[in-house]
């Protein structure tokens, strides 16, 4: 599970790398908590999951 995605994303340069691999660390299922809107790239994601 993440948690706060947008702490992930803002506070260092290489922050989408370690979403990025928090995200691909998930084998069976990935959970996703967040206050507020997601995020751009969250939100693609989100499309791409539900086609």
């Amino acid at each position: 599970m993440i948690v706060d995605p947008a702490a992930i994303l803002t506070p260092a340069p290489l922050g989408h790398n370690d979403l990025h691999v928090a995200m691909k660390r998930a084998t069976h299922r990935l959970g996703v908590v967040r206050l507020g809107p997601p995020q751009p790239v969250l939100a693609a994601l989100a499309e791409l999951s539900r086609r």
